[in-house]
């Protein structure tokens, strides 16, 4: 299921989702049959939580339950998402 459900403060159509699946996903609210970004987290457990980053609108940061806390580089013109950074230090 979904975990949490953000809208973007620039692109006020845009739109993302994290779930249980592992997957943080970009959407578009002007076509929401299908994402814009798909990006498969590897955690192996579900993204409980995740946010745009206020100071840089192209960076989610994202609470994974197994896998720590990730930021997530976007470049939504190339429909491309990649963890740009992570943390598991309470392991």
């Amino acid at each position: 299921g979904i975990c949490c459900i953000r809208s973007h403060a620039s692109h006020p159509s845009y739109f993302l989702t994290s779930s249980y699946d592992e997957t943080v996903k970009v959407w578009d609210k002007r076509n929401v049959t299908r994402p814009l970004v798909i990006h498969e987290v590897a955690t192996g457990g579900g993204v409980w939580r995740a946010d745009w980053w206020s100071k840089d609108p192209s960076l989610v940061l994202a609470a994974c339950m197994y896998g720590g806390c990730k930021a997530i580089s976007l470049d939504l013109s190339q429909g491309k998402m990649e963890v740009a950074a992570e943390y598991k230090g309470h392991e």
